[in-house]
């Protein structure tokens, strides 16, 4: 399924505004998970997010926001010692552009902090300002680049695994959890 050039801003939008982009996975083969008891649908006061399963360890994740604009991403579940991620990629948006123009979106991973209940899904997003100011800080810290003011991360899975354990229970660098209700 593509998503049109309407949603292709909402994707931008919470890439760039309420994520931190990565231009690789979190996930080597190992790392994946599937559970069965992720696949429906949850939804909070805003968003619907419908999983569904898509070969051996991933799903296809259909979310649609208040005013019903869609994203169409890739999602893999990532167990990290105890902890569970989900890595979105974007579907290829359809857009009424040339190749030469299409060439110049490059999509991203985004991760999230996923934690599950059997009727509750909680998910925590990084936040860019905390991962803008700790690269600041310590420009070592991850492989990364500052575009427009947005940290886009550019280390190797491995490399991003481990900032992630390193950092998990750092004050403030995942937001509040958003909490789903399955339907």
């Amino acid at each position: 399924m593509k998503t049109s050039l309407k949603s292709l801003g909402l994707i931008l939008t919470v890439l760039m505004v309420g994520c931190v982009p990565s231009l690789h996975p979190l996930f080597t083969k190992s790392d994946l998970i599937f559970d069965e008891a992720l696949v429906g649908t949850w939804k909070d006061s805003d968003t619907t997010w419908s999983f569904k399963q898509a070969g051996q360890h991933g799903y296809e994740l259909l979310m649609i926001d208040s005013e019903n604009k869609v994203g169409n991403f890739e999602a893999h579940l990532v167990k990290l010692g105890d902890h569970h991620f989900l890595d979105l990629y974007p579907h290829e948006p359809e857009i009424a552009q040339n190749g030469f123009y299409k060439m110049h979106l490059i999509p991203s991973h985004t991760f999230l902090w996923i934690q599950r209940t059997e009727d509750t899904l909680s998910l925590k997003f990084m936040s860019p300002d905390i991962i803008r100011d700790l690269v600041l800080e310590n420009p070592g810290l991850i492989q990364h680049e500052i575009v427009k003011d947005t940290v886009v991360l550019t280390a190797k899975p491995k490399a991003l695994q481990k900032f992630l354990l390193d950092h998990i229970h750092d004050e403030d660098l995942f937001s509040e959890a958003s909490k789903l209700k399955r339907q």
